[in-house]
C-alpha cells in the first residue's frame, strides 16, 4: 500500500513539473531582467527629492536630455556621445536600486514622476497618478519603438513591464483607458502571449465605438492646454484604430505561434471594425478573402482574394499570399497552415496606419508638453545606453547587461 502511495505522489509530481507554464508566470519572468532594472533605475533618478551623488548626476543628465525633448518635434532630438557616455555610467551604477524597486512588486515604486516634468506646482499629481503613468509610458514606450520619426530599440521586457502594471479601467484620463487596453494586446500580442492579447482585446467593442467627441475634446484639452474641436471622423478612426491594433496583434500572435484557427475570431472583429467604419482596400479585401474561404462563404472568400491578386498596390508577397489562399479555399485546415505571418502583418499594419492618418487628434497630442517629456525620457534611457555601451566597464556581466539593454 505505501508503495503504491509513493508511486502515485511521484507521479503527480511528475506531471506537475511537465505542467505547461501559464502566460502569466512566463510574463513574470520576462520582467526580472537588467534592462527593466535599468529602467527602474531611471524613474529613481527623475524622483527630484533626496538621492546620493550617482543618482543626482544621473538625475542631471536626464533632465538635460527632456528639457531639450520639450522644446522639440518628435524625431528632432539628438544626443551627443558624450553625454550618453556618461548616463550609461551612471544609469549603470543605479540598477541595484532599480532590482530593489522590482522586487517591492508594488504598481507605484518607483514614485510616479512625469508630474514633475511638466510643472513643480504640484497640479497634476493627482491626475498623473501611477496607474495613469504606467499606461502612458505603455503607450509611450511602443511608440517611440515603432514610429519612424523615432524608432528607439526600446526592448520588449520593458514594454512587457508597463503592459503588466497597466490598468486600463483605472487610468485617469478616460480617453486614454481605450488606447492603452490597446497597447496593452499590442504588447503581449508581439511577444506571443497571445491568450494575453486576446483578453484584452475582448473587452474593446467590435464596432470600434469606444470613444465620445465630448471626453476626447476634454482630455485633448487637458493635455494640450487648447480648446480642441472634434469632429466625428476623429472618433471613428481613434476607435478603428484601437479596435485594429488590439484584434489584429492577437491574430498575428495565433499565427505565428502556428494556432491559426484561433485567429479567425480577431481577424473577423478587425474587418467588423474596418465595415463599421466605411475602410475598403486591398487589406480589407485580404482578411475578407481568407476569413471567407476559411470558416464562412467560401465565393465571396474567392472574390475577394481575386481581387487582391488583381490590385497593384498590393506587395509581391500579398498577392502570392492571396494566390496560395485562393487554391485552398474552402479547405478550412489547408487554409490555416497557408497563411503567410508576415502577409497578414502588413495588411493589418496598413488599416492601422489609415486610421492613425486619418486622426487629427494624434499630432496635437504628440506636440503636448507631456508627450514631449515622455518622449525625452525614452529617447534619454534608450539612446544613451545604446551609445555609451563601451564606456560601461569591460566585465562580461556588464557587457551581457549593456547588450540586452538596447540591442534587442
Amino acid at each position: 500500500m505505501r508503495r503504491a502511495l509513493v508511486a502515485l505522489l511521484a507521479a503527480a509530481i511528475a506531471l506537475a513539473g511537465c505542467r505547461k507554464k501559464s502566460e502569466e508566470d512566463i510574463l513574470k519572468e520576462r520582467i526580472d531582467a537588467t534592462p527593466v532594472h535599468l529602467w527602474l533605475a531611471t524613474k529613481i533618478a527623475l524622483d527630484p527629492v533626496g538621492g546620493d551623488e550617482d543618482t543626482k548626476a544621473a538625475r542631471k543628465a536626464l533632465r538635460t536630455v527632456i528639457a531639450a525633448a520639450q522644446t522639440k518635434d518628435a524625431g528632432q532630438l539628438e544626443i551627443e556621445p558624450s553625454d550618453a557616455a556618461a548616463l550609461a555610467l551612471s544609469l549603470w551604477k543605479l540598477r541595484g536600486l532599480g532590482k530593489e524597486a522590482f522586487a517591492r512588486n508594488s504598481v507605484s515604486i518607483p514614485k510616479p514622476f512625469l508630474a514633475t516634468l511638466v510643472t513643480q506646482k504640484g497640479e497634476l499629481d493627482e491626475l498623473l497618478d501611477a496607474r495613469t503613468e504606467h499606461a502612458l509610458l505603455l503607450i509611450g514606450l511602443t511608440v517611440a519603438k515603432v514610429h519612424p520619426k523615432l524608432a528607439v530599440p526600446i526592448p520588449p521586457e520593458i514594454l512587457l513591464y508597463e503592459a503588466w502594471w497597466t490598468d486600463p479601467d483605472k487610468v485617469s484620463i478616460a480617453t486614454f483607458g481605450p488606447i492603452a487596453r490597446a497597447f496593452k494586446a499590442y504588447v503581449y500580442g508581439t511577444s506571443e502571449l497571445c491568450d494575453l492579447a486576446q483578453k484584452e482585446a475582448d473587452k474593446i467593442p467590435a464596432d470600434g465605438d469606444v470613444f465620445s467627441a465630448d471626453a476626447i475634446a476634454h482630455d485633448a484639452e487637458l493635455l494640450t492646454g487648447k480648446e480642441q474641436k472634434v469632429v466625428p471622423s476623429d472618433t471613428k478612426d481613434l476607435g478603428g484604430l484601437v479596435s485594429t491594433l488590439a484584434n489584429g496583434s492577437t491574430a498575428v500572435c495565433y499565427v505565428q505561434r502556428k494556432e491559426p484557427e484561433k485567429a479567425t475570431k480577431s481577424l473577423r472583429r478587425v474587418l467588423d471594425t474596418a465595415e463599421a467604419q466605411g475602410l475598403k482596400g486591398y487589406g480589407v479585401d485580404f482578411l475578407r478573402g481568407y476569413v471567407e474561404c476559411a470558416d464562412g462563404d467560401a465565393k465571396l472568400g474567392e472574390k475577394k482574394l481575386k481581387a487582391v491578386i488583381a490590385n497593384k498596390q498590393a506587395s509581391k508577397r500579398e498577392r502570392e499570399s492571396a494566390e496560395i489562399l485562393l487554391s485552398r479555399c474552402g479547405q478550412k485546415g489547408a487554409m490555416a497552415k497557408a497563411l503567410d505571418r508576415v502577409a497578414l502583418g502588413s495588411v493589418i499594419a496598413l488599416l492601422a496606419l489609415d486610421y492613425l492618418e486619418h486622426s487629427g487628434m494624434v499630432d496635437a497630442v504628440l506636440a503636448t508638453k507631456l508627450s514631449r517629456s515622455i518622449v525625452g525620457v525614452i529617447t534619454a534611457a534608450g539612446g544613451s545606453v545604446e551609445q555609451g555601451k563601451t564606456v560601461v566597464p569591460s566585465y562580461d556581466d556588464a557587457k551581457k547587461g549593456v547588450k540586452g539593454w538596447f540591442s534587442k
